[in-house]
């Protein structure tokens, strides 16, 4: 049943025949009220005074939007790839620089932008199951906004890779980088989806010259996932 409940000092809009990440976002995006717009993981939580942080470093600029580290919650990188310096978000820095749960932007810049890629993400129906966020970001960053990622502000975020059977993370593995790599032939990333496939081939290899096929297995799915991303049709 669809319907709205108040929650503090918000509301959760709950439409169950709106499948799919990015179309539930889409959806949200037509009920905007505030000026600044975020879009957090349903098990994602921001630490204490982090809205504020984000509000005053918003009004104090002329950034468009702003980007923090993922972390989880033992307080180490999640993913183990962000960078460790303050640095402006451009195409090629987005793999280390962005995800959806740490993205803030301006409604100006979201209004301008418009919606996300519906082909893509969680849920989408397609092979792509993620990529969206870099998708919106790379659009964002053609309008000619600036976005700037701060790390000594932190989203909090579960490390997926740690959690559920083997087999079940690497499928994830390799619908995530499906989405990654469709995204960087959409936007004919054609460096960047050299460097990503490359750099995959090169940790498959060390992770078999360590004899570690756990590792081998991850880096095999992830490798698998850019290239059929990179060279679907559809």
């Amino acid at each position: 049943m669809a319907g709205r409940v108040a929650r503090g000092d918000g509301e959760y809009l709950h439409e169950p025949v709106v499948r799919g990440l990015s179309r539930g976002r889409n959806r949200g995006l037509t009920q905007l009220r505030g000026d600044i717009v975020a879009f957090p993981d349903d098990d994602c939580w921001y630490p204490s005074g982090l809205l504020a942080d984000v509000r005053a470093t918003l009004e104090d600029t002329s950034l468009d939007g702003i980007t923090t580290r993922l972390s989880a919650p033992s307080g180490k990188a999640n993913m183990l790839r962000w960078m460790d310096e303050r640095a402006t978000v451009t195409p090629a820095r987005i793999p280390r620089t962005v995800t959806s749960a740490t993205l803030f932007l301006r409604r100006e810049l979201v209004e301008q932008v418009g919606g996300f890629d519906e082909a893509l993400g969680s849920g989408s129906g397609t092979p792509f199951g993620a990529g969206e966020e870099t998708d919106y970001v790379l659009r964002a960053l053609a309008t000619g906004a600036r976005l700037e990622y701060l790390p000594t502000l932190e989203v909090f975020h579960p490390e997926w890779r740690d959690e559920g059977a083997e087999d079940e993370v690497l499928a994830k593995v390799t619908r995530y980088n499906r989405g990654f790599g469709r995204v960087l032939r959409k936007h004919r990333r054609w460096g960047e989806a050299a460097y990503w496939i490359g750099r995959s081939c090169v940790a498959v290899a060390v992770a078999a010259l360590r004899g570690r096929r756990d590792r081998v297995r991850f880096q095999v799915a992830q490798l698998r996932g850019r290239v059929q991303g990179f060279t679907a049709r559809r």
